[in-house]
């Protein structure tokens, strides 16, 4: 088998279990395989165990999100411009957002840490900068905006993945409830 393949057949593994884990954490490694449209041997040659898995799929959530907020937020002139771009950037990628939402175990791997603390210390620079243009009001603490942000995000990627919205109707509401609850 050439690496492209394999390749590909990892990422279809990866793929598959963050669409079946965000709705579902305890669900099998066979459901996974199903998904990815492979055998559970052919799983178990990319992932060794179970934890395997979900760190690669950890790890690929994490670098989807950062990947599209980095692309999101070049070249905006100002924070709210970024803020906003970024939140819709972020509409497609339900899956991840809903997996690390649903997966916290995850989420304390020891490696990742430092990707998680970059992550957060960026949206609280990023908060404050709207604050001080004045988007956000500058009365409600940083880290609530970022946990409500979180909230949001996960809100809008279950209501995505369950087709009661679009990804720009979710988008909408995330936008309109940050700016109306906290503007």
């Amino acid at each position: 088998m050439s690496s492209k393949t394999n390749l590909r057949t990892q990422n279809s593994l990866i793929e598959a279990a963050l669409a079946v884990w965000s709705t579902d954490p305890s669900a099998p490694l066979a459901t996974i395989a199903t998904q990815a449209k492979t055998s559970r041997a052919s799983l178990h040659r990319h992932f060794a165990s179970r934890q395997d898995l979900q760190l690669a799929a950890t790890r690929h959530a994490l670098d989807q999100i950062d990947k599209s907020a980095e692309q999101a937020a070049r070249l905006c002139l100002s924070g709210q411009q970024a803020l906003r771009k970024i939140l819709k950037a972020l509409m497609p990628h339900a899956d991840a957002i809903a997996y690390l939402g649903t997966n916290p175990p995850c989420l304390a791997l020891l490696d990742l840490r430092d990707q998680l603390e970059r992550q957060d210390q960026e949206m609280r620079e990023l908060i404050e900068l709207v604050q001080k243009e004045g988007a956000l009001s500058d009365q409600v603490p940083v880290r609530w905006l970022v946990q409500m942000i979180d909230a949001l995000l996960f809100v809008a990627s279950q209501s995505i993945k369950a087709e009661q919205l679009t990804q720009t109707q979710a988008f909408d509401l995330v936008w309109r409830g940050l700016r109306n609850g906290y503007g």
